[in-house]
């Protein structure tokens, strides 16, 4: 049975996606709530 690495990519590239869309989120949202004092 042959490893299928195109697999392990596809989920390495989707977590690593996943988390970089969280950690902009994050920052925006505290980008907005400084903004908002303001």
């Amino acid at each position: 049975m042959k490893f299928d690495w195109t697999i392990i990519i596809l989920i390495v590239a989707t977590t690593l996606s996943l988390f970089y869309v969280f950690e902009m989120a994050e920052w925006f949202m505290r980008w907005w709530h400084e903004a908002e004092m303001f």
